[in-house]
């Protein structure tokens, strides 16, 4: 990925917008910006399998990585989300789509990610 487009997808992430996959097709490109973006800013990452818990905690021990899947999301409502959260692709839609329903009733911030 060229330094322009890599810069216009950090760009997109500090404004909080969701990217999809397609628009960044290398996983590890992925990992890399969502990884730097939370530990530089202090946001916590969520994700949606046990396997992406792992990957991410190994790629970073300075970020709070939370789980999130239907009927298992107490570490979400549980956390302090003080700075918001990031989301990862590996989040379901229907989550993503209960995660917009919590901004919307103020309960919490999503400062950007990567979708499907």
């Amino acid at each position: 990925m060229g330094f322009l487009k890599k810069l216009m997808i950090k760009n997109k992430l500090k404004k909080g917008q969701l990217i999809t996959v397609g628009e960044v097709a290398d996983q590890q490109l992925r990992d890399e910006l969502l990884v730097s973006y939370a530990v530089d800013n202090n946001i916590p990452i969520v994700v949606g399998e046990q396997k992406r818990w792992s990957e991410l905690r190994k790629a970073s021990t300075d970020i709070v990585v939370l789980r999130l899947a239907q009927g298992f999301t107490f570490e979400v409502k549980n956390a302090v989300l003080n700075n918001g959260l990031l989301i990862d692709e590996s989040v379901d839609m229907e989550m993503v789509r209960w995660l917009l329903d919590m901004q919307m009733s103020d309960k919490l911030v999503v400062r950007g990610g990567f979708i499907q």
